[in-house]
């Protein structure tokens, strides 16, 4: 597999298997107009303050529904996310 981009790993029984790596593509990323659209539609308070943190904070829905309201800090604009990845707390900062 000359000229391939690729992983080689070792498994049980085999020689040198050559695992090809998966392309990293870009983030589709939405005009503003796209965005103020998007929190319009939402009617309910909670959806639409749902959808402001995950595009402010750039969160996946996953960590905003485990946010409580303590968690979020809006004089100094930042959100404490627990228990993240690697079961490490941080903090990200929130776009008003």
């Amino acid at each position: 597999m000359a000229g391939t981009k690729g992983v080689k790993t070792m498994i049980e029984g085999f020689s040198e298997i050559m695992t090809l790596k998966k392309d990293k593509k870009l983030p589709v990323v939405l005009s503003k107009e796209k965005v103020k659209r998007i929190l319009n539609v939402a009617s309910n308070i909670k959806h639409k303050a749902i959808l402001m943190l995950i595009y402010s904070g750039g969160l996946w829905v996953g960590k905003v529904i485990r946010l409580r309201l303590e968690d979020i800090d809006s004089n100094r604009k930042l959100i404490y996310i627990r228990a993240s990845k690697g079961r490490k707390d941080h903090k990200k900062i929130f776009l008003q």
